[in-house]
């Protein structure tokens, strides 16, 4: 079979726009030649290659630049294919650039935390290995050309010892969007061959021996079929933009706005499953701090507050659609597994209790300065929303009560008659219950001028008292700074099928199957570059499936 090279220009489809398709299984049911030696060219379920590479990574975050670094310093061929229309990086470029997990941490104290975390959802073997692979990848980092600044402790936010040992910082910044700028400059280095605006929507898979051979992806110029000699690394993400499959693994109907890049809309768990692979850790989402729901709305991304216990000043609360209190309002909620007093439901009453849920303030809290300032935690600029700019608050909080986003009243009763929400459900919510807000701002000035909250136990230092009128309120939204499910993998990054057996020339890598099974142990960013190597190297060690193809 002639194989047609029309694609094959590096970047050649940068800044253009795409809308991608669904994962399918490529196979008929019924065919019995294996996909070896001059065999295939006869099998009526080969497609008509557009082009042959070596390796082809499908997303272009950390995780795809590490495999296809890995792979092209093998000297195999690459090319990457990524749904986003610019190389921007994909949860790596809007994330907090810290690397915590290092391997300066005690491997053995890593594995045994690894292990008690995942509760039995991690096979101990794969936990084994990937901290093994972790022990030279400072060494790995230099010799592709991403210098990291690697330190006894993380200096952005001075985490345990044993869990650190790993620091961006020169990047001008502890800051995702620099790590990746200088990943970017080490692919470009490479020669790396990276495609935006390509969606993969197919694994190419030999209906007999399972082998995955290519892949057909959705490219402005139409349809190409990209044949991978050696093998394909997932690298595409989670589902954090993908508000079906939140309901489908998480909570039914709570949305969950995504700190990481928009595009993670789960393909990659349609792709696995179109080829019969197990899937694991697909509750595994990361909560993170408290949003503004109408703003995130329009942003399609979660506009966050810096942290949950980083909101000031402090004479505010939280209250859901009773005007009552239901939780600390200075809870951290970022890698936090803890139960969430936001979704407690409710079997009686068919519903969730505290949704919709909204913030209470005063003037001088509106006056303070604006409630979103692009940044996420910590005080850096990260979350897609910040690093891209998505909307303009503005230098103060008018704007956004011009847009609708904050309500206001003269009077706390007032407020309460102004406050429009949605439950989960899609139902919408005139107004408050007025005498249960007047009633819960009172007890909460009570307790903060006594320096004690007997209902939550709010620190004293992050409680003040309510002053003069008007009053404010916005309502909020629950984030999540990314998903840990995906494809099951081994300690190779190997795709495995639900008996245990890898699923060949199939790889994944980063947040796409994470090891992390249940407590966030292993960082993400480290465990992108990490896994993102081994599955490089693992599919550019493959013999070709076609000896006689080019």
């Amino acid at each position: 079979m002639g194989n047609k090279i029309t694609i094959d220009r590096r970047n050649f489809l940068k800044g253009a726009t795409l809308v991608g398709g669904t994962a399918l299984l490529a196979g008929v049911a019924g065919c019995t030649s294996p996909a070896s030696g001059d065999a295939q060219a006869t099998e009526a379920w080969m497609p008509t290659w557009d082009e042959t590479t070596d390796v082809v990574v499908v997303g272009f975050g950390g995780a795809g630049a590490a495999a296809s670094l890995a792979a092209n310093v093998a000297g195999v061929r690459v090319i990457v294919l990524e749904k986003a229309p610019a190389a921007e990086g994909g949860s790596t470029g809007c994330a907090s650039g810290s690397i915590h997990s290092a391997p300066k941490a005690d491997p053995n104290d890593w594995k045994q935390k690894l292990n008690y975390g995942a509760y039995g959802t991690t096979d101990s073997d794969a936990i084994s290995k990937m901290v093994d692979h972790a022990a030279d990848m400072p060494d790995w980092f230099d010799s592709v050309g991403i210098p990291i600044d690697w330190a006894p402790m993380n200096k952005a936010s001075n985490t345990e010892p044993a869990y650190s040992g790993g620091h961006i910082s020169g990047y001008d910044g502890n800051e995702g969007r620099f790590l990746w700028q200088g990943t970017l400059k080490a692919a470009d280095a490479h020669g790396i061959d990276y495609r935006v605006s390509c969606r993969v929507t197919q694994l190419i898979q030999n209906p007999v021996t399972k082998e995955i051979l290519g892949v057909k992806a959705s490219t402005p110029d139409g349809d190409k079929f990209i044949k991978a000699q050696k093998g394909v690394v997932l690298s595409c993400g989670g589902y954090g933009n993908n508000p079906l499959k939140q309901s489908q693994f998480n909570q039914p109907g709570v949305r969950m706005f995504p700190w990481g890049n928009i595009y993670n809309e789960g393909d990659g768990i349609d792709l696995a499953i179109g080829v019969g692979a197990a899937l694991w850790h697909m509750h595994g989402l990361e909560w993170s701090a408290v949003g503004y729901r109408l703003a995130s709305e329009k942003a399609g991304a979660t506009v966050s507050s810096d942290a949950t216990n980083g909101i000031t000043p402090f004479q505010h609360v939280f209250v859901n659609k009773a005007g009552k209190r239901f939780m600390n309002e200075a809870k951290g909620m970022g890698h936090d597994i803890e139960t969430k007093p936001v979704i407690d439901y409710s079997a009686a009453n068919n519903e969730y209790k505290n949704l919709p849920f909204f913030m209470v303030f005063d003037q001088a809290m509106f006056d303070a300065g604006p409630l979103w300032i692009g940044s996420g935690r910590i005080g850096i600029v990260n979350t897609y929303a910040g690093v891209h700019k998505l909307i303009d608050w503005g230098a103060d909080n008018t704007q956004a009560l011009s847009n609708g986003w904050i309500f206001k009243g003269d009077t706390l009763e007032e407020l309460a008659s102004n406050i429009k929400g949605t439950t989960p459900a899609g139902v919408s919510v005139n107004g408050i219950d007025a005498a249960g807000l007047a009633k819960t701002v009172a007890d909460f000035n009570t307790y903060a001028e006594s320096g004690s909250d007997p209902e939550f136990g709010r620190s004293p230092d992050h409680m003040a008292p309510f002053g003069a009128p008007p009053y404010y309120a916005i309502e909020m939204c629950l984030s999540c700074i990314n998903t840990q499910g995906g494809a099951q993998r081994n300690g190779d990054c190997q795709v495995i099928a639900p008996d245990g057996t890898p699923i060949p020339r199939l790889f994944s890598a980063g947040e796409f199957g994470s090891i992390n099974g249940y407590v966030y142990v292993y960082g993400n960013i480290f465990e992108a570059y990490t896994s993102g190597r081994v599955a490089g190297n693992g599919a550019a060690a493959l013999d070709n499936w076609d000896p006689n193809g080019d």
